[in-house]
Formats: structure tokens, C-alpha cells, sequence
């Protein structure tokens, strides 16, 4: 009896790689009109808010669907925390360490 081939992780990146490129394009537009110095207006805030959320929804979809190994899932989570945080890989690389020393002590 032959297994059945998987096609989920193909067909997620595929849509996802489909999806990225216009999600893309359009926050680069509201980004281009706020570095221009113009109000985005509520219009343009909806707009922003709702491609953020759409990226966000992106890559959840890649990591839950996607071809992830456990490795990159957490390189993954541990961008998008710094992200979040407003600090950098580095600085968080430092904090943990600093947490791991002082259980020791």
C-alpha cells in the first residue's frame, strides 16, 4: 500500500508566496506616503492595519502549515518578540544570557 503525498506545505507556500508580494507592495505604499509627511487619514490607517494583520496572519499560516523544522519556528518567534519589543536580535541574545548567569548565582 503507498502513502498518500502530503501537498499541504506545498500548496501553503505557494499561496503564501502568491499572497506576500501585493500585502507587500501595498504596506510600502502607506509606508512611502508616511515618510512623505502626509496624513494617512483613517482611510489609510484602516489600510495599514489591515495589511499588518494580513502579514501576521501570513506567517502564522506559514509556520502552521508551512515545511518549518523546531529550529526555525523559534528563530522565527524570537525575530518577530524583538520586533515586538523594539529591541534587537543582539540585545536580546545579551538578556538572555544575562538571565542564564544570574540563575547561577
Amino acid at each position: 500500500m503507498t502513502e498518500k503525498p502530503d501537498i499541504t506545505a506545498p500548496v501553503t507556500a505557494r499561496m503564501c508566496h502568491d499572497l506576500a508580494s501585493p500585502l507587500g507592495a501595498v504596506g510600502n505604499g502607506v509606508e512611502l506616503v508616511e515618510m512623505a509627511g502626509q496624513t494617512l487619514g483613517q482611510e489609510g490607517e484602516l489600510v495599514k492595519a489591515s495589511v499588518n494583520a494580513a502579514a501576521a496572519k501570513l506567517k502564522l499560516f506559514r509556520i502552521a502549515y508551512g515545511q518549518f523544522h523546531s529550529e526555525e519556528i523559534l528563530m522565527l518567534l524570537k525575530s518577530q518578540l524583538c520586533k515586538r519589543l523594539g529591541i534587537s536580535q543582539a540585545a536580546f541574545k545579551w538578556i538572555s544570557l544575562f538571565r542564564k548567569f544570574w540563575k547561577r548565582i
